[in-house]
Order: structure tokens, then sequence, then C-alpha cells
């Protein structure tokens, strides 16, 4: 099993295998939080499940034509593609666009609640876009001024494509861009190039979104139940156990602190390990 396929994100171990073909065993994990120095590692199996429960991926796998979705589906859509001109770009332009990528992700951010609030660099903002590989990158534009208002990359591995970040401030949701790239992203990579899946990922513990909700309903995604498995480092096993019970506790202090909201999204996430097992 790959070891390179576990992704170290603040400290934690995520895997980034095939998606639905290849989970490490819990040796694997241990082995991993051991070289890594991680306090956990998270990976998912079951993949496809017909038990619902509350591990999912939400991914696209077909495209279904603007005439053949439903009416409310195919208004917002339309809207969209009315209201927004979405554009691939190529990749050698990236560094014309980092600036404004940068803006609309601090237009974003400063919606989000303190408690897991970015305050991200500039210069290491763009440096991150400008060397990711396999990647594409949209954009948004007002059909109106032609101002660029959103954009969103996606990572290719082997027959899947991963939905890695779209960014629309809040003040452009009326216009539908968010419906007008996504259903773009579809069509050109499950109709024009047919990739397997357009994935956007597990689902989400830290943010309070309600994208992958919005990507079901309108742009015809579905979620994928799986079993969510989490292999802890020996202390950090020992203060979860400890803490759990008092997660409702930790729950109410995360609402004015970072740092308990972060414990709480642990618990919450042993929490689902947990129901996973029943």
């Amino acid at each position: 099993m790959a070891a390179d396929n576990w992704i170290l994100y603040q400290n934690a171990l995520v895997w980034h295998g095939s998606i639905g073909e290849e989970s490490p065993t819990r040796d694997d994990a241990k082995m991993a939080v051991r070289s890594k120095k991680a306090m956990f590692a998270r990976w998912t199996s079951d993949f496809d499940t017909t038990t619902v429960n509350e591990w999912w991926y939400c991914l696209c796998d077909s495209f279904t034509p603007l005439s053949e979705l439903k009416s409310k589906q195919r208004y917002r859509i339309k809207r969209g593609l009315g209201n927004c001109r979405v554009e691939r770009l190529h990749k050698g332009v990236i560094k014309e666009y980092v600036e404004r990528f940068f803006e609309i992700a601090e237009d974003c951010f400063a919606d989000y609640p303190d408690k897991y609030r970015p305050k991200p660099n500039k210069e290491e903002f763009c440096n991150h876009l400008c060397q990711l590989v396999d990647t594409d990158f949209w954009i948004c534009r007002n059909v109106t001024d032609n101002e660029i208002i959103g954009y969103g990359y996606c990572r290719r591995k082997g027959v899947d494509v991963f939905l890695e970040q779209v960014k629309i401030p809040t003040r452009y949701l009326n216009t539908e861009a968010n419906a007008a790239l996504a259903y773009s992203m579809v069509e050109y990579y499950l109709h024009n190039l047919h990739f397997r899946y357009l994935v956007d990922g597990e689902r989400n513990i830290k943010h309070e979104t309600n994208y992958q909700a919005f990507l079901v309903q309108v742009i015809g995604f579905r979620y994928v139940f799986c079993k969510l498995n989490v292999e802890y480092a020996p202390m950090m096993a020992i203060a979860v156990k400890m803490l759990f019970p008092f997660k409702n506790v930790i729950e109410y202090m995360g609402r004015k602190s970072r740092f308990f909201y972060n414990v709480y999204c642990v618990l919450k996430q042993e929490e689902i390990c947990r129901k996973c097992l029943l």
C-alpha cells in the first residue's frame, strides 16, 4: 500500500488513494501515524455501501442534459449560465489571475465564523496555486461588466477529478454562478472527457456549509455512503476517550473558541466513526 497516499494536513493524515478502489489496513494506518508523528489517520472503507450512515463522499458520476433536469434545477442552471460566462483557463496564464483569486478568497473568508476563519498569506496563497500540478482552473465572469466574480480548481487523478476549491462571494450568489460553474465542470469532465467521477470530497465536519446539499439538489451529485475509520496516536486515543463524554460541553465552548471548536470537530469525527460500527 503506497505510503505517499497519506496526506498530512494540520497534523492529521487523510488517505488520498484511488476513490473506492484501495483502502489501507489498520496496520498501515498505525505505521503511518508513527512515521509521520501525526495525531491520527483517517480513511474510508465499504465505498458505496447500501447502508445509509453519517459518512459519505459527495460526487457526480453521470451528466444529465439541461433538457432532462427537473424544472427548478434547469431554472437555476440556466439563470447562472445567463448571468455568467464560465471559462477554463490555460495553465500558462494562471499567474495573471492569482491575485484576483486571493481577493475573492479573502472576500469569502470574511463571511466565515471566527472559530474557523482562515487568515491566508497572499504570497503563500499565490505561490501555492502557481505550483499546483494536474490541476485545471476555472473562472466565472459577470456578463454585465466582464468582472471575475468567482473561481474554482479541479485536480485530475487517474479516472477521477476532484473539485478542490470553489470560491464565489456571498454577494454574487443570486447570480447562480455556483450553478453555472458546477454544471460546466460536470459537462466538461463527465460528458466531454468521460472521466468516471467528479468528486467534491467527503463529508465536511469543520465547515458549516450547504455546498454539498446544493450540488446534490441542483447539479445531480449524490451522496455515496461509506464507513469512516480513524486510528489515533496513543496519547491522542487517551485524550479522545476522556473528552468524548463531554462532547456537548466542548461544542458549546467551541462557539467562541477556535481551540475548543477544533477539539469538538475531532470528537464529532469520533462520534461518526462509532456510529459506522453499529
